[in-house]
Order: C-alpha cells, then sequence, then structure tokens
C-alpha cells in the first residue's frame, strides 16, 4: 500500500546547465553518448534514498536501481521474468528459497555485485518493508553468487522481489550514505542510469550507467531530462512546442486537444492504480450493513468514472484491481440503484433517509473533487446530506488514525499494490488490528481474518486451495461492504511520434522505463 503525495511546483532549468552540473559519480568507463529525451513529469520527489522511498519517485528510480525479479507486462509468456536474479527455486514446504545471481553486475560506485551485497541490501530494505517481508526468517549468502531466503511461513518471495519499493538492490557505497547523500543528487544502483544533478521541485537529469550490464548496443536515450511539471496545461505546452517529449501528468479529461495533434500519441493503458470509499463502521448509522450497501447503490459509478478519468477507467469488481492476485473475474457488483438504495434503508429503519455524513478529500487527490460532487447529489436522492471536507493528506490521516468515534464517516483513498500478490491491501485495509493505520473503515471481522490467513498460508503449496479461500474472502467483503470499490484508473502518457519502445507495465505505475524507449526515425 503506498500513498501518493504530489508536489506543486515547477522551474525550468536549462539542459545544458544540468548536464555541465553532473558529478564525479560515473564509473570508470565513459559514459555513453547518445540522444537527450526531455519528459515532463507530475511526479513529485519526497526522496531519492532507494531504502527510504514509497512514492511517486519510483518514476525516476525503478530507472537508477533494480530487484532480483522483474514483472512482465500483461500478455508476457510468464509472469516473472529474472533481471538481478538468473534463477531461482523453492523447498516443497515453500520455505526455503534460493536465488542464484547474475554475474559481472557492477554498481555505480565501481564494484561488481556479490551475494553479500545483495543480503546487506536486503536487510536494509526489509525493516522498511514492513508487511512485505514479514515471512522472512533468515536471510544469508549460501555462496558468491547465491542468496538463500529461509522463511516462517509459506511466501511467493519470488513476487515480492518484484515489489517496486522495499526490494531494490543498493551498492555498498549507497548502504553506507545518509539520505541526505541521495537527496543532494547521488546513487548507487546496478539499473541502466545513474543520476546525474537534481534540483528540488525543478528538474532530474539522468544520464547512462557506463557500466551497465545491460549494455548499450541499439538506440537508446543516453540523457533523461526529466521536469518536474505539476501543471497539465504546461506539459501541453512543451509537448506542443517540442519542448518536451514525453508527459505523464495530462489527465484523461484533457486529452482532447493532444490527440488532435498528429506528432503526438496519447497511450492510456491498464494501471493497479484504484479508489475506494472507506464507511466509518464503528459510527451511527454506517455501523448498519444495510446502510453502507444502501450507500452502495447510490453511488454513480458510470458518471464518476466518465468525469474523472474521461471514461478510460473501469468499475472496480471487488476488493483488487483487475489482473492483480487474487483478484476474482467472477465477483458481482453494485450497480447504481436508487430504488434499491431507498428499500435497503427503509429495512435499516431510516426510510427517508434523515442524516448527514461527512466525506474527506485530500488535496492530493484531485480526482476526489470531480467525482465527490456526483455523490453528494446522488446520496441527496435518497434522504442522505453528503459533507465534503477537503484538506491535506497529512490533516486527513490524522483524522482518520485517531479515535473513530471523532473521525470522518467516509474517507476516499487512492491506492496501488506494492507487487502483483495484493495480499497487504487485504490485510492493511479489512484485517483486525490497532493502531488502525489503514484500516480507516475500523473494520473487524475475526472470522474474516482466519480465512485470510488460512488463504494466505497456501500460497506456495496449494496455490488452487488458496486462491478458492481468497474468492470466498473477498466475496464477504463484498456483502460485508465496509469499504465501497469504485474504480480502477489508467496510465496516461504522451509520447511525440519521434520516440518508440514504451512498453505498458502496471504492476509499476507511472514508470516509464526508459532504456526501452529509442529515437524513432521513422516518425
Amino acid at each position: 500500500m503506498q500513498w501518493r503525495r504530489r508536489a506543486r511546483a515547477w522551474l525550468a532549468v536549462a539542459v545544458l546547465g544540468a548536464v555541465a552540473a553532473w558529478g564525479a559519480a560515473a564509473g570508470a568507463a565513459a559514459a555513453p553518448q547518445g540522444p537527450v529525451l526531455t519528459v515532463a513529469s507530475d511526479n513529485a520527489i519526497s526522496t531519492l534514498d532507494p531504502i527510504l522511498s514509497g512514492s511517486d519517485e519510483v518514476q525516476y528510480l525503478a530507472n537508477v536501481y533494480q530487484g532480483l525479479v522483474f514483472a512482465n507486462p500483461p500478455g508476457s509468456k510468464t509472469p516473472l521474468s529474472p533481471e538481478l536474479a538468473t534463477s531461482w527455486s523453492h523447498s516443497p514446504d515453500g520455505l526455503v528459497w534460493t536465488f542464484h545471481l547474475r554475474r559481472g553486475v557492477h554498481f555505480q560506485d565501481g564494484s561488481l555485485m556479490t551475494a553479500q551485497d545483495v543480503v546487506n541490501s536486503l536487510k536494509a530494505d526489509i525493516p522498511q518493508g514492513g508487511l512485505l517481508w514479514s515471512s522472512v526468517r533468515r536471510l544469508v549468502a549460501a555462496g558468491p553468487y547465491t542468496v538463500r531466503f529461509y522463511l516462517r511461513y509459506p511466501m511467493r518471495i519470488d513476487y515480492i522481489l518484484t515489489a517496486e519499493y522495499n526490494a531494490w538492490i543498493v551498492g555498498p557505497k549507497g548502504l553506507k550514505e545518509p539520505q541526505s547523500w541521495f537527496n543532494a543528487g547521488h546513487s548507487d544502483g546496478t539499473g541502466p542510469y545513474e543520476i546525474a544533478s537534481y534540483h528540488p521541485g525543478s528538474q532530474l537529469v539522468l544520464r547512462a550507467m557506463p557500466d551497465y550490464w545491460g549494455g548499450w548496443h541499439g538506440r537508446h536515450f543516453t540523457t533523461i531530462v526529466n521536469d518536474l511539471v505539476t501543471q497539465p496545461a504546461v506539459q501541453q505546452e512543451l509537448l506542443l512546442g517540442d519542448q518536451a517529449q514525453v508527459a505523464n501528468g495530462i489527465p484523461e479529461t484533457g486529452l482532447r486537444s493532444v490527440q488532435a495533434d498528429p506528432q503526438l500519441r496519447v497511450v492510456v493503458a491498464p494501471s493497479n492504480d484504484y479508489y475506494i470509499a472507506y464507511y466509518n463502521t464503528r459510527r451511527k448509522p454506517l455501523d448498519n450493513v444495510l446502510v453502507r450497501r444502501a450507500l452502495d447503490y447510490a453511488i454513480p459509478y458510470r458518471a464518476m468514472i466518465a468525469v474523472a478519468t474521461g471514461g478510460y477507467g473501469r468499475q472496480m469488481q471487488g476488493p483488487l484491481p483487475y489482473g492483480v492476485y487474487p483478484h476474482d473475474n467472477s465477483l458481482p457488483m453494485y450497480t447504481t440503484d436508487l430504488a434499491k438504495a431507498r428499500r435497503l434503508l427503509a429495512q435499516a429503519g431510516y426510510p427517508h433517509g434523515g442524516f448527514t455524513l461527512t466525506m474527506t478529500c485530500t488535496t492530493d487527490i484531485p480526482e476526489c473533487g470531480l467525482f465527490a460532487p456526483l455523490m453528494k447529489e446522488n446520496f441527496a436522492k435518497i434522504g442522505v446530506n453528503l459533507v465534503i471536507r477537503t484538506m491535506s493528506s497529512d490533516e486527513g490521516l490524522a483524522i482518520a488514525d485517531g479515535n473513530p468515534a471523532k473521525a470522518q464517516d467516509i474517507f476516499i483513498l487512492e491506492d496501488w499494490p506494492q507487487y502483483s500478490d495484493d495480499w497487504i491491501d487485504l490485510y492493511y485495509n479489512y484485517n483486525c488490528y490497532t493502531p488502525y493505520q489503514w484500516n480507516m473503515s475500523y473494520y473487524c471481522n475475526p472470522a474474516f481474518d482466519k480465512l485470510f490467513q488460512k488463504a494466505n498460508s497456501l500460497q506456495v503449496t496449494n496455490p488452487a486451495q488458496a486462491q478458492r479461500l481468497y474468492d470466498q474472502y473477498q466475496l464477504d467483503l463484498l456483502q460485508a461492504t465496509p469499504v465501497a470499490f469504485l474504480y480502477d484508473d489508467r496510465n496516461v502518457f504522451v509520447f511525440n511520434r519521434s520516440v518508440g519502445g514504451f512498453v505498458n507495465t502496471p504492476e509499476y505505475p507511472a514508470v516509464i522505463f526508459y532504456y526501452n524507449l529509442y529515437p524513432n526515425p521513422t516518425s
């Protein structure tokens, strides 16, 4: 589970000045020279420390750091592929996992990667990853290029190693440096790019890593200038003026002008981003499941998706994004049915509604400001007054993490899985635990927790049975509805037709893998 925070400032910085500011972090080999790619990005940077990172800076860091395993795009022959590991296996009980490492991999500090480096890096990641790494009992270097995990309970470690946070491998120099070293514009990964310069709130420049193990054969962009541009209008201006070749912050609702330009190509692709509405199940009238179901039937799903995503989004089917394990494609879905909503309210003892609910939108989720008025309008049709409060994410979380009796009635969250197995969000959102942290519906059902734990324990040893149990768990959640499942979003990227090679990978939302891109001379 991640919390999205967006910066609000942008300042143009000349490319030549940024290139001149490159530090002395380059490896011994000369950096390859090639074309420059300029990207207008709305992804703010909270930290450039890969161990501490957990937000939008993933767009840049995923091009600098790598994991042992990579999650492939939908439609690939296999869901996973080797990255810094070349192969792996596990014991029959799923408690011991062995990974064999790629040889000849250089860190940006010039050293060669060994198993001990991987162990040291993951040991730094594990405390930050929380529940992600909770199954790991011991991690050892079983040889110069062999890493072994000993687990407390079976878990799909190969999938966990694809996580876009808390699973990157950092070099020995970087592991010794404080966060301030990274935020000054330094890096120490194994990826195709290294950080050349960073101007907070303005620009981040990446340059080709000279000793990258993947090599620099073929056509690649060797300098990536990321201009941090939060205003969609400015992104459009840069694209239309050919001052940027890629943009990722133009909303679905504002694509018409760029779609009309023959030099631009719009890509609207699947994303694992999703939006949910927590109900405060500890306070009347939302402690009544019939009231929660009534509100689910009053939500204008299609209209919300149209206004917030330009119609590109998709109504959620249960608590998980489409395509993310253990999502169930057979789950029923709530539809907008005001007559049914009124009947359920009457059964709950509120024949004419007659109550007021407060809903929190946070400023880092501008989509909420688009669809919340539609919810208010429909709720009014069943006699429910919805008061919409907008505040910063920190203010909203401070209220939501406190006393449920004093918290909001409804809280809107944008979320995305940490990797392509979303059991973590199922736990955080719906299991019994305190302090509440991410269970902002304050929902607790011990029977549900036992079902979840049983399913989780069988992921490796009996995946078919695990899926059946997860299906039952998700169906039970739909019926209990502690959360309204709103919609899955889409990734939107705009490319100049001079750029080719983009492949969307939903597990890594908002990430453009720059190494895959190339200048397209046929444009």
